[in-house]
């Protein structure tokens, strides 16, 4: 049904960042991009099950492009194109968004499969309320974006923030896409 890949595609969304001394060039080990083809490929699989998750193939899908100029522009390719533009200024903020709308759709979307197997209530009650805990963390991660665009000053605690918020939905995410995997597949 396509868990697998799902799984794994949230691993990319972890960021692990080398930079290069005296340079701005960063490298994220593990790239979005590579995060958003495997939610896109789990998706192929798993939007015949529902509508939702359907709409959330087409937003990973839109989000490749994105997550690539993302990489590239922390190899310092394509500098120019970038430089305190859009993508540097409001990308950010847009991308939170789409990211919300993504798990929105899929969590809704996992929730719906969860319905049509039958027994599964506790289930069903762990994604709503995953789907609230995502939000949350959401919400931290745009408010300590916001923080940082007017108090630099407070860069690293807003950071940790951030860290903190994005670590905790993608393991809950990614530990509800196993459970819901193994309890789906046990029937």
């Amino acid at each position: 049904m396509g868990f697998g890949f799902l799984l794994f595609g949230y691993f990319f969304f972890c960021d692990f960042t080398l930079g290069v001394p005296n340079t701005e060039m960063r490298f994220d080990m593990l790239p979005d991009v590579f995060g958003w083809v495997l939610l896109f490929v789990g998706l192929l699989f798993a939007s015949c099950y529902s509508k939702k998750l359907v709409v959330a193939k087409y937003i990973a899908a839109v989000m490749i492009l994105p997550a690539l100029f993302s990489l590239l522009h922390g190899l310092c390719v394509w500098r120019v194109l970038f430089a305190d533009g859009f993508y540097t200024s409001v990308y950010p903020y847009l991308e939170v968004v789409i990211k919300f709308l993504f798990h929105y759709y899929l969590i809704f979307g996992l929730r719906e499969i969860a319905e049509e197997c039958g027994d599964q209530k506790t289930l069903c009650v762990r994604l709503k309320s995953n789907f609230i805990l995502t939000l949350f963390c959401f919400f931290w991660i745009i408010g300590a974006r916001i923080v940082l665009a007017f108090a630099p000053e407070m860069q690293g605690y807003c950071m940790l923030v951030s860290a903190f918020s994005t670590m905790v939905y993608l393991l809950l995410n990614a530990f509800t896409i196993f459970k819901m995997f193994r309890e789906i597949t046990a029937e």
